[in-house]
């Protein structure tokens, strides 16, 4: 070893491990009390319990260990965020706003143990009825009429495969929110119109079910005309004969036993 001319103060500063950057430094959950953890185990296990997202920094001493950025929450919280005895779903909302992929889903789900679900909203660009501005003042404003709106096809390609292929048994509910509706689309014939995309949509629920059995399809309306008379024995009507074909069927008994 080669000797400093400055003497053993600057050899002492070279070998003096050096702190780790805070991307570098992993995200831990805090300690829990033996009360979070008797509560958890006394839920049932078909309820999960989350929030619409894990990058939260005011959870410091609750949830992480310690402050982290949004930034860094974003990027490597889940992890984290999963071991927590309490959370056992979050909401991708962002699916809502962006189509994500095959790989996105997958990094998401080798995060998370199995009995992790995750809920993800079907994009806007299939569950909204009209292409919105998306920044400035008048953000949300309707623009124009949206051809995608329930297209099935569509729904198929860039929401129902990538879930089921990246997530997998890790799905825990696939969420259609339909943004309110314009005035246009509510006359009789536009709202029974609406109900038959809805049945092509909906038949869905048989491939998400194949892939795991406890996933639902959900369905959020946000127009009180569709759950007023005449309209909601139509669309009780709808989802019953979409999720018929899901029930078990009873074996046949002869008639002659």
């Amino acid at each position: 070893m080669t000797l400093s001319l400055f003497g053993s103060e600057e050899l002492d500063v070279q070998l003096r491990p050096r702190p780790k950057s805070p991307a570098a430094v992993a995200i831990k959950l805090a300690i829990q009390s033996e009360e979070t953890h008797g509560l958890a185990r006394s839920l049932p296990p078909s309820v999960y319990l989350g929030t619409s997202s894990w990058t939260f920094p005011g959870w410091a001493g609750l949830v992480w260990d310690q402050p982290y950025a949004e930034t860094k929450l974003s990027k490597d919280g889940l992890h984290a965020y999963s071991q927590h005895p309490l959370l056992r779903t979050v909401s991708l909302d962002r699916a809502f706003y962006r189509p994500m992929t095959v790989a996105h889903y997958a990094k998401l789900a080798s995060q998370v143990s199995d009995d992790f679900r995750f809920v993800v909203k079907v994009p806007s660009m299939i569950s909204d009825a009209l292409i919105r501005r998306t920044e400035g003042d008048g953000a949300g404003q309707g623009l124009q009429s949206n051809p995608h709106f329930l297209d099935a096809s569509l729904f198929q390609e860039v929401c129902l495969q990538p879930v089921l292929q990246g997530l997998g048994g890790k799905l825990g509910a696939l969420v259609l929110q339909m943004s309110p509706l314009p005035v246009s689309m509510l006359s009789k014939s536009a709202i029974f119109k609406l109900f038959e995309a809805l049945a092509g949509i909906l038949s869905a629920q048989s491939a998400i079910k194949y892939v795991v059995a406890d996933a639902i399809l959900a369905i959020e309306l946000r127009n009180a005309e569709l759950i007023q008379t005449p309209y909601r024995d139509a669309l009780i009507a709808l989802l019953k004969s979409a999720w018929r074909h899901l029930l078990p069927r009873r074996p046949r008994q002869d008639a002659a036993a």
